[in-house]
């Protein structure tokens, strides 16, 4: 089954965040560890989200149009 690039969003990537005070308004940064050429930012978080969002949209298109693969999620192990 293919998974259609809309839906990659809504898999368990994991994110890092990160708090900028550059020159003009301070705002949020997120990029995926696993495709750390995703990333998104906004003034708020889910500002950032929904920009983080587009831009994996973005790289599935194109790593499908030249036949490149997809990272998926890392694995995450459960710490007691």
């Amino acid at each position: 089954m293919t998974r259609d690039a809309q839906s990659y969003p809504d898999l368990p990537y994991r994110r890092v965040w990160e708090w900028r005070e550059d020159d003009a308004e301070p705002y949020w940064v997120v990029r995926l560890a696993e495709i750390p050429e995703v990333v998104g930012d906004g003034a708020t978080r889910p500002e950032a989200e929904a920009a983080l969002a587009q831009c994996l949209e973005d790289c599935v298109a194109y790593r499908r149009a030249e036949g490149l693969e997809i990272p998926k999620p890392e694995a995450r192990t459960a710490t007691a």
